[in-house]
């Protein structure tokens, strides 16, 4: 399967998750990534609740600038998750200091 990616972090996982059937397909984890499938499927397991794409930030950094396309994604609890770890520990009025956003999914196919 032909990935890229410009700059940024992108890892595959397979190991599993934070508890059993919590399995994650790639994590990305920094700004200004492009993942580019071209056009490759990726499948989810059935009967797990498995992620296929995790975009995910510490919830007192920023992350956005963040491009997901020419995928086929298909069969996992979900596809694609976005998650800003540690948000609920944050100081009240500092929810959003930080923000996750401009996550684009383009020229895919998600069921």
């Amino acid at each position: 399967m032909g990935l890229s990616f410009v700059p940024g972090s992108l890892s595959a996982r397979s190991g599993s998750g934070e508890s059993p059937g919590d399995r994650r397909g790639f994590d990305i984890t920094a700004s200004d990534v492009v993942f580019d499938c071209r056009g490759a499927r990726l499948q989810g397991a059935p009967g797990t609740r498995a992620i296929g794409i995790m975009v995910s930030t510490p919830a007192d950094v920023d992350l956005d600038h963040v491009v997901i396309r020419n995928c086929l994604i298909d069969g996992f609890f979900n596809n694609v998750h976005l998650r800003r770890d540690g948000f609920a520990a944050l100081s009240a009025g500092h929810e959003y200091d930080h923000h996750l956003s401009g996550v684009v999914v383009e020229a895919s196919t998600i069921t």
